[in-house]
């Protein structure tokens, strides 16, 4: 074979290649109908979570090689979503946002400054059928600590690591109460013991029963202090948490003024996020998941006064 003939064939080959990625690509997109660019990574194993919760989660595999905590846009059993509602009055849960709600609560937890987990998008090629997946893989502890040793793990290293946890508590806080997220506890924060330096961090997850999950969010103007202190997941663990805090942590009375003031900051933040920059954000979310129409109607919610507004009363009743 002359080396005319050689490359002809091997042109010839590219272009099939070509055309097979091509197609391939298109019936992805046309199967998926999700945004360009971003692309699921594929589910190639899975496993049971022992603690059920409501929002059904497992454990998958990626094609990544990366271990996630996956969660699909199913309806919560109605038994479950009855008991949490009861729990939370007024607030309706809309079971299908749940993985918006994660996207959403995870990015903008991260434009405030709050350390968060990575995310991706996961996909069962089966099916079809896309998750939201957060990384977990590199956490000290998954399931979080029991109550009691939540003090320790705070003043287990110097007082400058004390100080961090404590900030990331009240950010954490002051975050969850602007998304009207409703099931904050002490299970859903990745505990870490960095290898690098030796100290400890924490990392909130979990933003599903939150904002977009909420029916009404931000429009009906709920604030988490207007529901149950007894009974609402966030609000319960979180006077648990201040309370454990206050009796315990030598430190904490005198800098408390100071951990609020850095939440109030971090929330802040938002004020600067302007429509287009929210509205990327919002494209991150696969359309299936949240309509462009309920994009542009929450984009326009962002702009106007309302955003400011509850941010300062969040810092009102909360950070001050």
């Amino acid at each position: 074979m002359d080396n005319i003939e050689k490359n002809e064939q091997e042109s010839q080959i590219e272009k099939e290649e070509s055309k097979i990625e091509i197609s391939s690509e298109t019936a992805y997109n046309s199967t998926t109908n999700i945004q360009p660019g971003l692309f699921p990574v594929e589910i190639l194993q899975t496993k049971k979570i022992s603690k059920a919760t409501a929002q059904s989660p497992f454990y998958a595999q990626g094609s990544d090689g990366v271990s996630y905590v996956a969660k699909p846009a199913r309806g919560i059993d109605n038994a479950i979503k009855e008991e949490v509602e009861r729990r939370n009055i007024p607030c309706k849960i809309i079971s299908a946002m749940t993985p918006a709600a994660e996207i959403l609560g995870t990015e903008i937890a991260r434009y405030c400054g709050l350390a968060v987990p990575e995310y991706n998008i996961l996909i069962d090629i089966e099916t079809r059928e896309l998750f939201f997946g957060s990384c977990v893989e590199y956490a000290h502890q998954h399931g979080g600590v029991p109550p009691e040793r939540l003090l320790s793990f705070i003043t287990g290293g110097t007082p400058g690591e004390a100080d961090v946890v404590c900030k990331q508590l009240w950010a954490t806080h002051g975050i969850d109460c602007f998304l009207l997220n409703i099931d904050r506890h002490l299970g859903n924060y990745l505990y870490i013991n960095s290898e690098i330096f030796g100290n400890s961090y924490i990392m909130p997850f979990d933003f599903g029963l939150s904002s977009l999950a909420i029916d009404g969010w931000p429009k009906n103007d709920t604030h988490l202090s207007e529901l149950s202190q007894l009974t609402c997941n966030s609000n319960k663990n979180w006077r648990y948490i201040t309370h454990v805090l206050r009796e315990g942590h030598p430190r904490y009375g005198l800098y408390e003024q100071n951990y609020k003031r850095h939440a109030a900051n971090m929330l802040l933040r938002l004020n600067e996020m302007n429509k287009d920059q929210f509205s990327s954000l919002l494209h991150k979310i696969p359309e299936q998941w949240l309509a462009a129409k309920e994009k542009q109607t929450l984009a326009e919610w962002w702009d106007s006064p309302h955003k400011e507004i509850r941010i300062q009363k969040i810092i009102d009743e909360q950070l001050t």
